[in-house]
């Protein structure tokens, strides 16, 4: 039977009419020349400002120069016709000491360096002996330079190196002077020395390229050097040094102020926390609309964003370049650009492949107790007579719950049906065996992720285009799970007249998932959840076998189990992975465009619009072989008075299908201004925008589903309280009833204004508004209206002309202030309520109303005003070159809960009264530590970041709610901190654990019952204070090799040990079991407490929340390592590609240093496992 999964008709138009137009474009620039013939310039003494201008609108690119490049009002003359760039560029710079360097889609000016003249003395030409000399000019890669000209120094003689980079002279003295020059590269002057072959190496030129940044906010693009506020740009380069398949592991660990958070509310933060209860995520702003694929959860997801249509990523910092996004912007902003066509470039061709090898993650990493252990644990408790009930009154008290393995054997011999001997066989047999070894080999795999990227762009003086293929491939490590994208992507930018710009995209995505996994997390002995150390999977000959876990009963009961008609109640987990059926598809399409209107040089306007529908569809079938159906089917299976099973729930296959869909727009109206006269530059824009997201979501389960015919029962039973199974130990209850439906309406509406004026490119002041509504907050209109705004002034201090500091040639500094917005979506004016339709319970069977949060119509948003300094500076004749920045973020108008008289229907209710301050360091710091044949770079980043709580409603809590919650706001301290009980070691008598109260030793339950919360021990934050990252890279010649060395620094966390409540209850804990007290003396050689008789959680608590588990977070780590090779047709002619780069990558390497002697990544919460270590290879082709 056929499955048709949704596409609607306007999508499949609009994908036709993008192919026609591409494949169109495609056509018409197979026969234009690239942008270095296409030049026409007959201009006679205008300032050579305005000889840019022309060749922007000729080429599409952008030029970029300081005043201390070159001045823009300088007269020149150019007399050209279908010129290169190259040819132009030397006409206009021809005695002007500036190089120059296309990069993206700029053309970037720099200061060359004058190399001075050196004089021969003491030779008398005519006796010198005349050679030929020939030889090659190449870059420090090997790479030949064509066009390079070479002369001899003091004649007047001279040649261009031909394409492959070589020259040749006759008749030149033995003593004489090459002088070898090039475009973007330093001059320089070889003797000849009577060497007749000579290779020749310049070194590049452009150094100050990197500072030339133009970033994005997601409105406008703008030179880095006009702007205020705080930018980091990811480059495509940078984007492409991580191998994955997802666009989040590309941008961690490469720059500043970007830090991922354990245990929080969100995947990562920029610049630390800005809120205390409500949405603490990024906003990510793609092709300049927001982008949310999880608005309901903390985590940023960017699934159907395909990486390799990444061209770069701006992250905004502070409230000069972020407050311009809004009441969304208070936890930084995003912003994704992706990769378009080129005017007047001919068609290139890209393929990109690469596969991903995941290790298996360590299971060895647990620190699990060792088997025998766990036997002689079981053995004391035993003969302490603590499970003879489960024999003595079974079954008439019902004692179905599951035991271990080795319980049941001590039990089996209880009962006399095996001899000690063979109790004691079976148990050591057990003891033998280690459970993570079957996980090892039955549920887990090497994961492998495979990715293909194709694309194709280029363009003509009217037209650009780009079109994206791409397809990924994910085998998880866990058997059973996988995942695929398909991805397709079509952008096209028309130029019907010169005033007018067309521009319209496409992107569909669609995954497709599986899984059919078993979560081999349950099964291993952390003492969390029901599970031994010795469980078996399989027996030796690879059987599946029955594994008793918390939701199945015991194994006696299930093996005599013969009630008419019951089906095998065994649960069986190599089983479930051979029937599981479990499956999900996403669908994500994005259509939009601009047309942009030049009114004359320099003002603009343009609508730009996007429309989205995410669609997501969630099938999981269980068969009759499942655990899951035959569970459901036996436990309220039941005989009527003839003798005949009744079975409530049907025979077949039991089908679940969750659904969703999402239908997003945006449309904005935007007037840009970009204006420069004499010494005056304006940048600005006006705007209004609205947005509409729309979300819908529902479910239903069928019962006795059948896959051949896609049928199920008519007619199910809900209402009835049936007895269940088994003997009814469970009570009774209805069948689940999984039918459910939900949706949310959000709508915003914007206006918003952004200025920059630059006076003699030195200085700057920038001013942005933005006022936002939305029907979340307020009963009235003006209650729903937050005004963010945020001012800036940038001084280019190296122009001055009082600035004489050679070894420090720029320095800027620029000053921001201004507030950001922030919104709790669950925070609403209205009081809202869910509507259950199946009952409430045993009390009566109709439809009722639950309060989820009571009005507040003053509610309003959340306001997070920051400043920032930064000083942009290099060093060192520009080999170095970075940023310092400082900022101070105060939170205002916070949402937070606060306590209310309970007469008035509810005890608490939502409100803006809480606030908090952070502060923080940001530094990047660029080297070019050797230019040599060898050449060596290194990029630092390094963050200091903090924060406080500074007024919150706080409750009366006991001491026990702060150990336990991270979150539970503390006025003085920061969002997510540690609070421990002051330990006090071990009582030398009993080995029961001690701590202090007021200054005296305290035992364990005294302090539990006693402590207050201003007893605890304040330990600090648990996430990192410092954090940074350093990246290395060698190269020689076409080789390349980098590493990355991360490192986190002033935090905490707790490690795990021993629960004897958990060890009795769950059979399983951790191996600290062997370290424990026994005996008196031992509590000078261990914190751990002793054995205690009987199950005592409060013993266990007080040893786990004291500080004696606490270590501090520091650690170096080796995050990757990247090897890659070129290879073009400068080196061979006869390839058929123009260019390919190979490379293998490995990813988390390993841990160089820890500040905790236990070996243990602070990184991982609990008993969770480090991210596995990874080797990738791959290979991108330019065609």
């Amino acid at each position: 039977m056929k499955q048709h999964y949704p596409c609607q008709t306007w999508a499949r138009r609009a994908f036709l009419f993008l192919l026609l137009l591409t494949l169109k474009s495609q056509a018409a620039s197979s026969s234009t020349l690239d942008d270095t013939s296409s030049i026409t310039l007959h201009v006679v003494n205008q300032p050579i400002e305005n000889i840019f201008k022309l060749i922007e609108k000729q080429t599409g690119l952008t030029f970029y120069y300081g005043r201390s490049i070159i001045d823009g009002s300088v007269p020149a003359s150019v007399n050209v016709t279908k010129a290169s760039l190259a040819e132009v560029m030397n006409v206009l710079l021809k005695g002007k000491n500036v190089s120059w360097r296309v990069k993206d889609k700029g053309v970037v000016l720099s200061k060359a360096e004058v190399v001075p003249e050196k004089t021969v003395t003491g030779v008398v030409g005519d006796t010198v002996p005349k050679i030929t000399v020939s030889g090659n000019v190449m870059d420090v890669k090997g790479n030949p330079i064509p066009g390079a000209t070479v002369s001899l120094k003091g004649q007047p003689r001279g040649q261009g190196a031909d394409a492959l980079g070589r020259f040749i002279f006759t008749q030149v003295p033995a003593n004489g002077i090459l002088v070898i020059s090039s475009i973007g590269f330093d001059p320089k002057q070889v003797k000849i020395s009577g060497k007749t072959e000579i290779k020749i190496v310049l070194d590049s030129a452009i150094r100050e390229i990197e500072s030339f940044e133009v970033v994005s906010t997601g409105y406008q693009d703008i030179p880095k050097e006009r702007s205020t506020g705080s930018f980091v740009q990811l480059d495509n380069k940078l984007l492409n040094r991580t191998v994955s398949t997802g666009i989040i592991d590309r941008i961690l660990n490469v720059t500043s102020s970007l830090k991922t958070e354990k245990g929080a509310r969100t995947s990562f933060t920029i610049r630390g926390f800005s809120t205390i209860n409500a949405n603490m995520k990024p906003l990510v702003v793609v092709d300049g609309f927001p982008y949310d694929e999880n608005p309901n959860d903390g985590e940023v997801l960017l699934n159907n964003l395909n990486p390799n249509d990444i061209e770069s990523i701006t992250i905004l910092r502070d409230a000069a370049s972020a407050s311009i996004w809004g009441a969304r912007s208070g936890n930084g902003v995003i912003v994704v650009k992706t990769k378009k066509g080129s005017y007047n470039k001919k068609t290139s061709i890209q393929l990109n492949a690469s596969t991903n090898f995941i290790k298996k993650p360590d299971l060895g990493y647990l620190n699990i107790i060792d088997p025998k252990d766990a036997i002689e644990v079981e053995r004391t408790r035993f003969k302490q007579g603590l499970y003879n009930e489960y024999d003595d009154l079974y079954p008439l008290f019902d004692f179905y719950l599951p035991l271990s393995p080795a319980m049941e054997i001590m039990l089996a011999q209880r009962r006399g049906e095996i001899t000690e001997q063979d109790a004691n066989s079976k148990l050591n047999e057990l003891s033998q065996h280690d459970a993570r070894d079957d996980i090892n080999k039955y549920l887990l795999q090497t994961g492998i992720n495979q990715q293909y990227n194709l694309n194709v762009s280029g363009g003509t003086p009217r037209n650009s285009y780009y079109v994206s293929l791409g397809y990924d491939a994910n085998r998880s490590s866990i058997k059973g799970d996988k995942d695929q994208r398909y991805s397709l992507r079509f952008e096209n930018t028309l130029k019907p007249i010169d005033k007018i710009e067309l521009s319209t995209y496409i992107s569909y995505v669609q995954s497709d998932s599986k899984s059919n996994g078993i979560g081999y997390e349950q099964f291993l002995a952390t003492g969390l959840t029901m599970a031994s150390p010795y469980t078996q999977l399989a027996d030796n000959n690879g059987n599946s076998l029955h594994v008793p876990m918390p939701f199945t009963y015991r194994t006696p009961y299930l093996d005599t189990a013969r009630y008419p008609g019951l089906l095998d109640w065994h649960y069986r987990p190599l089983d479930e992975l051979k029937n599981n059926n479990n499956s999900s598809k996403r669908y994500n399409t994005r259509l939009g465009g601009v047309i942009r209107y030049t009114f004359f040089e320099g003002i603009s306007a343009e609508v730009r619009g996007q429309y989205e529908k995410r669609i997501g569809r969630i099938t999981n079938e269980f068969n009759m072989n499942t655990y899951n159906t035959r569970n459901l089917i036996n436990t309220y299976a039941y005989q009527d008075p003839t003798g005949k099973t009744i079975y409530p729930i049907p025979l077949g296959s039991i089908l679940r299908l969750d659904n969703s869909d999402n239908t997003l727009w945006n449309i904005r109206t935007q007037i840009n201004v970009n204006k420069s006269w004499h010494k005056h530059q304006i940048n600005a824009i006006l705007a209004y925008e609205s947005s509409e997201s729309k979300y819908t979501f529902n479910g239903e389960g069928k019962y006795g589903y059948n896959p051949s015919t896609l049928s199920s029962a008519t007619y199910i039973d809900y209402n009835t309280q049936f007895m269940l199974r088994p003997n009814g130990m469970l009570g009774s209850g209805r069948i689940p009833n999984d039918q459910y439906a939900g949706g949310s309406l959000n709508r915003f509406e914007s206006y918003l204004g952004n200025a920059a004026y630059t006076f003699n490119n030195n200085y700057s002041l920038t001013l942005s508004g933005r006022i936002d509504k939305s029907n979340f907050l307020g009963a009235k209109s003006n209650q729903r209206i937050v005004p963010l705004w945020s001012t800036g002034l940038g001084w280019n201090i190296s122009d001055e002309s009082f600035y004489k500091l050679l070894w420090l040639p720029y320095l800027r500094l620029r000053a921001t202030y201004g507030y950001n917005g922030n919104l709790n979506n669950k925070a609403t004016a209205l009081p809202t309520a869910i509507i259950t339709t199946t009952g409430a319970g045993g009390y009566h069977n109709e439809p009722y109303v639950s309060i989820l949060t009571a009005p507040n119509p003053g509610l309003t948003w959340e306001r997070i005003g920051t400043y920032n300094l930064g000083i942009d500076f290099k060093l060192f004749n520009n080999r170095m070159d970075g940023s310092l920045e400082y900022y101070k973020k105060t939170g205002e108008n916070l949402i937070g809960t606060i306590n209310i008289e309970p007469t008035v229907g509810t005890t608490i209710y939502t409100g803006n009264y809480a606030s908090m301050k952070g502060s923080g360091v940001d530094l990047i710091l660029n080297s070019i530590n050797i230019r040599r044949a060898v050449n060596w770079r290194s990029n630092l980043v390094l963050s200091y970041n903090t924060d406080k709580i500074t007024d919150y409603d706080q409750k009366s809590l006991t001491a026990f709610s702060y150990l336990t919650n991270f979150y539970i706001p503390v006025i003085g301290k920061p969002v997510v901190k540690l609070f421990t009980f002051p330990y006090a070691g071990l009582n030398a008598e009993n080995g029961d654990p001690m701590g202090f109260l007021k200054g005296e030793k305290k035992d364990y339950l005294s302090m539990s019952q006693n402590a207050k919360p201003e007893d605890l021990l304040y330990i600090g934050s648990i996430t990192p204070r410092v954090f940074g990252s350093l990246i290395n890279t060698l190269s020689y010649k076409n080789i390349s090799f980098s590493f990355n060395i991360t490192y986190k620094f002033k935090y905490y966390f707790v490690r795990n040990s021993i629960s004897y409540s958990n060890l009795f209850n769950n059979f399983g804990g951790h191996s600290d079991y062997s370290l424990r007290w026994q005996k008196a003396g031992d509590e000078t050689k261990t914190s751990v407490p002793s054995m205690p008789a009987a199950i005592n959680p409060t013993r266990d608590n007080f040893y786990k929340y004291s500080d004696a588990l606490v270590e501090k977070g520091d650690h170096i780590r080796l995050q990757d390592i990247r090897l890659s090779y070129e290879l073009g047709k400068q080196q061979f002619k006869s390839l058929p590609f123009n260019n390919i780069s190979i490379f293998t990558y490995a990813n988390n390497v390993g841990i160089l240093w820890r500040a905790n002697k236990y070996k243990l990544d602070p990184d991982v919460n609990g008993f969770s496992l480090p991210t596995p270590r990874s080797i990738a290879i791959g290979a991108s082709v330019n065609f």
